[in-house]
């Protein structure tokens, strides 16, 4: 487990220290720091959040799916997010049903406050795919998340975790998850109205849209993962991404 990161502006050897080396500062880090500071809202403890990201790579270029929020949303008004949300008490209660990869599983289970127990992995997964049914209509298949009966690789990736920084008006502690668009099941009503519009996009495309930063860090991620070796690359380290202090870290899981 690797932990990296510093304040923009830091000494670079003046003051008492002249010859104090510059430590290494993830260029990641760097832009969500400087993003993210000044809020000034009461600080408040972030919820388990979940977020899924399909990527439809069968025709040539590959595109992801995401959604516009409403101009009318208090938080992020108008901006392009991928479908997801906080997790709930009937995640935790339908979640236990999953056959979750392992890698994916211990991952997930890394850096928790309390027992790391299976049934919130589970939960996080679930939240995830029951968001975006909800939002979008699309049910994803849950009984080959692990690899089906035929033993094959996972088809679900654990991409990233980040943590929403204090002084902010609502706080998450969000793991985003990628599956093809092979796993859709299903299209249904959309039942949520979180979303003025869905779109299939290029990644050139979604970088061209109105995004948080913390969306085109994670494009950024998913670019290098598909380029390299593909998603279902299950010994990759997942990064993970909060403030302490006044600065963002990176670190491995």
């Amino acid at each position: 487990m690797h932990e990296h990161g510093e304040c923009i502006g830091a000494s670079r050897g003046d003051g008492a220290h002249p010859s104090r080396p510059h430590p290494y500062f993830h260029p990641k880090s760097r832009l969500l720091t400087a993003e993210t500071a000044g809020g000034r809202h009461p600080n408040c403890h972030p919820r388990d959040a979940a977020t899924l990201i399909l990527v439809d790579a069968g025709g040539g270029e590959a595109k992801i799916l995401m959604g516009q929020r409403h101009l009318s949303h208090r938080f992020m008004p108008g901006k392009f997010v991928f479908p997801g949300g906080r997790v709930e008490p009937k995640d935790y209660v339908a979640g236990h049903r999953l056959d979750l990869p392992m890698a994916v599983q211990s991952k997930l289970l890394r850096q928790l406050k309390g027992v790391p127990h299976p049934g919130r992995a589970k939960a996080l997964v679930h939240a995830a795919l029951r968001e975006t049914q909800e939002e979008t209509g699309l049910v994803i298949a849950q009984d080959g998340l692990a690899g089906g009966s035929s033993g094959g690789p996972s088809p679900l990736t654990f991409i990233a975790r980040a943590i929403t920084p204090p002084g902010r008006p609502r706080r998450f502690d969000t793991r985003f998850f990628a599956l093809p668009s092979s796993s859709i099941a299903e299209r249904l009503d959309i039942v949520d109205g979180e979303f003025s519009a869905i779109h299939w996009l290029s990644l050139g495309e979604a970088r061209d849209a109105d995004l948080p930063l913390i969306t085109r860090v994670i494009l950024d991620e998913l670019e290098e993962r598909m380029t390299g070796g593909g998603l279902g690359n299950a010994v990759r380290a997942v990064p993970f991404y909060f403030k302490k202090g006044a600065c963002f870290h990176h670190r491995s899981l």
